[in-house]
């Protein structure tokens, strides 16, 4: 949702015509709106994160005006978004100006979608013909691009703009559009010195304080991003991005009790996105060891939010590891059948309901699941579900099955060398074997250490493992070995 039309929703305009829709909808009365009205409001519910409200609004929006194209277009997005491909072609057959230009971007996002990239290149090919190779349709090629994670096409794109001589320093669009690219290629400095180039342009836009904030994150700069998004909260102290960035600097920072108050300052506000603050109020408070507190965001969540199968089977996931967090594991298990019923060939759930069972000193079935999941699982995920099962027994504290595990993983994939290593050091450490612990350090640093930086999640573990073994033994100092 760009910040433009963020913005419109708070304006009395559009409050009206909002106040009119929720008005139809109390009476059953039927009422007439623009078609241009009813785009906005199925825009404005997508934003608050009522998917199928906006589908309702779409679906009275054709009945008014069946022939209209951003409607029918809006309606194939949604059915393609619910994995309907056959009802999105038909309705897409209805369409007759097949040279319109959202017409024509909708059937390019289709082929991409098929994975058929050379045939979708064609269609923006001739679209930009169309459009005399103009900066504003090669923008949103390349966007589109970028939307889809193809960087290689959006790359392409991009060089084709800066070839036929148009400059970002002139254009806003083509500099939001090379920020986006920046920070998806990881390369947060670039797009910063944008964002301050934009910001120096334009210093009340909200956006790019916000786009600012990320760059700095990106770099575990905390102290800049808490200072940008500073910025944006000074300028609606209710911006929900901009509360959800302050949010994630305190929770670099450990500061999760910062966290929650400022995610809780959102929930009297209307027209937010109310899942959201559950789910994000739910992963503070897992973060700071409070599961109780978690629980009852997770279930607010679960009861409160318009959720997929999958996502209500992902919530059910995080909802059992909560109980088992908090040593309940049988309170845990309905939760992860209700997983397993949604999607039985998920191996992550089932090597969870294992944990489960391990918990339950229930062992003979933990290990029948195990191998279930080995059976099933796809032969390009077999490393992620082994370190998957390495890390259930490092859950449970049976630290001779994590170097176990560690060690299949390790002979299988050598990419995970690196993981397995620090997995490995921190079970030796919780046995208090320092040589051994000491032996994996310096195996992960010494030869994994490009791994290692790849992977936030294991680096935080290294550092905390060596942090903990420097608080143990104040003598010891890593530099010392290598």
């Amino acid at each position: 949702m760009n910040r433009e039309l963020s913005s419109y929703f708070e304006e009395p305009e559009f409050k009206e015509i909002l106040n009119k829709y929720k008005g139809m909808v109390e009476s059953h009365t039927p009422t007439y709106f623009e078609a241009d009205e009813l785009a906005d409001l199925a825009d404005y519910f997508i934003h608050i994160g009522d998917e199928e409200e906006s589908d309702k609004v779409i679906d009275y929006s054709l009945k008014l005006h069946p022939n209209n194209i951003d409607a029918l277009i809006f309606k194939i997005r949604s059915l393609c978004y619910k994995k309907e491909k056959e009802k999105a072609y038909q309705l897409l057959d209805l369409i007759d100006d097949s040279t319109d230009r959202e017409v024509m971007f909708l059937k390019a996002e289709l082929l991409i979608d098929e994975g058929r990239l050379k045939d979708a290149d064609q269609i923006y090919q001739t679209l930009a013909e169309n459009e005399d190779e103009s900066l504003d349709v090669l923008c949103d090629i390349a966007a589109c691009y970028m939307d889809t994670n193809n960087k290689q096409y959006a790359l392409k794109w991009l060089l084709y703009l800066k070839d036929k001589g148009y400059k970002w320093e002139d254009n806003q669009k083509y500099r939001d559009l090379l920020c986006d690219f920046h920070i998806t290629l990881g390369n947060p400095h670039d797009a910063e010195e944008i964002f301050k180039f934009t910001l120096d342009k334009h210093p009340y836009s909200i956006k790019h304080w916000n786009g600012l904030t990320r760059c700095y994150l990106l770099q575990n700069d905390t102290l800049h991003a808490h200072e940008a998004v500073d910025f944006s909260l000074a300028i609606d102290e209710h911006d929900q991005e901009a509360i959800e960035l302050k949010v994630y600097c305190y929770t670099k920072e450990e500061n999760y009790s910062m966290a929650i108050d400022m995610l809780k300052k959102l929930l009297p506000v209307e027209d937010i996105n109310r899942e959201r603050i559950y789910a994000l109020l739910a992963q503070c408070h897992t973060l700071s060891n409070n599961n109780e507190e978690a629980l009852k965001y997770y279930k607010l969540w679960l009861l409160n939010g318009k959720l997929t199968d999958y996502e209500k089977a992902e919530l059910y996931a995080l909802i059992a590891m909560c109980y088992c967090n908090m040593d309940k594991p049988q309170e845990g298990m309905p939760y992860i059948d209700m997983t397993l019923d949604i999607d039985s060939l998920n191996y992550g759930a089932i090597i969870q309901k294992a944990t489960i069972h391990m918990q339950m000193e229930e062992n003979d079935i933990a290990e029948q699941l195990i191998q279930r999941a080995q059976s099933i699982c796809p032969d390009d995920e077999k490393e992620e579900l082994l370190l998957a099962i390495a890390n259930s027994h490092f859950f449970l504290k049976r630290y001779q099955d994590v170097i176990k595990w560690c060690k299949i993983a390790m002979e299988e994939y050598p990419s995970c060398k690196g993981k397995a290593s620090v997995l490995i050091g921190y079970s030796y450490h919780e046995m208090s074997n320092e040589i051994m612990a000491l032996a994996y350090i310096l195996e992960a640093l010494n030869q994994y250490k490009d791994q290692i930086e790849q992977d936030p999640k294991t680096k935080e573990m290294l550092d905390a493992l060596i942090l903990d073994m420097k608080e143990k033994n104040k003598n010891f100092n890593l530099e010392d070995y290598l």
